[in-house]
């Protein structure tokens, strides 16, 4: 009888014990995560810190600067629609003023509100003492807002100040690297990738960009053994898994692309990702010649990505050797369609960059862009078409549709009757000679090189 009642009180202490533990375990895990979340985003790894900071606000609401660092790494991920309201919270619980107020402008910059934070943010860095992480914080906006809005030498010349300052920062390699791409200077932007895994062997992220520039260059062996490197690395990322498929897809080891693929599906996957997926399934299963049994990935695949061009030709391949030859050409026909759009896409993306200020050349951008089926991207360079002409007509009708579309009836409205006015307007007296871009006041500070201050 002792015995069981001596059992039975171990067991209370024990309860109590484990209850009295959960919060010290709770705030040891906060703790860890937020050492992890600051050394991401040392790292420049902002993106791969938010689901950390998702979890550590689900466990302590009521803490600022989690909140504070949520707005930051979603601002510097680009999700620039997710940052008031944890900033706003973070206000709420008592930051700092003078750190939300800088994060509302570098929010405004990066969204290309640039008459509003450009003054306000040069004016920050030119102060003595300013400190560097802020300074860099400033410079890393600077230079996303200004290729946001395709202004590339306003973007070279921040980069250039930041890289001369302090020419270990991995950030401003990788967006330097991310604009020698955007120009076609693919030999620059796998020797920045080079520099920066010479500052960091580890850094995933540029070794894994280094191997897609590589393969864009056919050296796929070479690719291969970044993409190696990676999956020692990271052997649970979907993107390297994916990388490894390619690489042995491509010379020929169709067995071991079918491991890594198998690999990859085993992982809790982003759409974008498992759509990648079904299309080089399908395309292995063609070179396999298993033509009926290579329909059904293929099919996934365009039902979630309908202008996927690898897998559009993969499936009119598989029709033809079906004997399908009418369906075959109507899948071959929208994979060349699709190649020659996504050229004149690139090409018109080169000529913005030339010409940054022009509103018809992003007006046709746009077109594109819906063209492809990317009707997000296409309403935000048709916003940028009205920064720069709000009197375009194009872009307040397309802007109408997308809204309707998307049921969104008060925007929807607001571009029709900007749509009608224009034309009533047009209609009663001919329009003026030129226009004044909206934002011109902008341009007369950003378009001088030199006066990009350096800390």
């Amino acid at each position: 009888m002792r015995r069981a009642i001596r059992w039975v009180l171990l067991g209370v202490v024990v309860a109590g014990l484990a209850a009295g533990a959960m919060p010290l375990w709770n705030k040891l895990g906060v703790e860890f995560r937020l050492v992890k979340v600051r050394s991401l985003l040392r790292k420049a790894q902002p993106r791969d810190a938010i689901p950390l900071l998702e979890w550590v606000v689900q466990r302590v609401p009521d803490r600022a600067e989690v909140h504070y660092l949520l707005a930051v790494a979603n601002r510097r991920s680009g999700r620039l629609d997710r940052v008031m309201e944890p900033l706003e919270e973070a206000s709420r619980l008592g930051w700092p003023p003078k750190d939300l107020h800088r994060q509302y402008l570098l929010l405004l910059f990066q969204g290309g509100n640039f008459a509003d934070s450009e003054m306000q943010l040069r004016d920050m860095l030119l102060r003595q003492n300013l400190p560097n992480d802020v300074a860099e914080e400033i410079y890393e906006a600077l230079v996303k807002g200004y290729l946001s809005e395709m202004r590339a030498e306003e973007a070279v010349v921040c980069l250039d100040h930041w890289i001369r300052w302090r020419p270990a920062n991995i950030e401003a390699r990788l967006l330097r690297a991310e604009l020698l791409g955007m120009t076609q200077e693919y030999d620059q932007e796998r020797a920045e990738y080079l520099d920066v895994l010479a500052i960091d062997p580890k850094h995933v992220e540029a070794r894994m960009r280094l191997a897609r520039s590589l393969m864009r260059a056919s050296q796929v062996r070479e690719a291969r053994d970044h993409f190696r490197r990676c999956y020692e690395l990271e052997p649970d990322n979907g993107q390297v898994l994916l990388g490894l498929a390619e690489c042995e897809m491509r010379l020929g080891d169709l067995q071991a692309a079918t491991e890594y693929l198998k690999e990859a599906e085993r992982l809790n996957l982003p759409n974008d990702v498992a759509t990648i997926v079904y299309s080089m399934r399908g395309q292995i299963l063609v070179r396999q010649q298993k033509y009926e049994e290579a329909l059904k990935p293929l099919k996934q695949a365009l039902a979630a990505s309908p202008n996927n061009s690898d897998a559009l030709y993969a499936m009119g391949q598989s029709l033809i050797r079906l004997g399908r030859k009418k369906e075959a050409q109507t899948y071959l026909e929208r994979s060349r369609q699709t190649t020659l759009d996504a050229g004149r896409m690139q090409d018109l993306l080169v000529e913005i960059l030339i010409d940054p200020t022009n509103p018809d050349l992003r007006f046709r951008i746009a077109k594109q862009l819906l063209a492809v089926g990317m009707e997000d991207e296409a309403k935000t360079m048709l916003l940028t078409v009205l920064r720069y002409n709000r009197r375009h007509e194009g872009a307040h009708q397309m802007l109408a549709e997308y809204y309707e579309k998307k049921g969104n009836r008060e925007q929807a409205e607001k571009h029709r009757r900007a749509l009608q006015e224009l034309k009533e307007a047009a209609r009663s007296q001919p329009p003026p000679d030129a226009l004044v871009p909206v934002g011109a006041e902008q341009q007369s500070t950003a378009s001088a090189p030199e006066s990009v201050p350096v800390p």
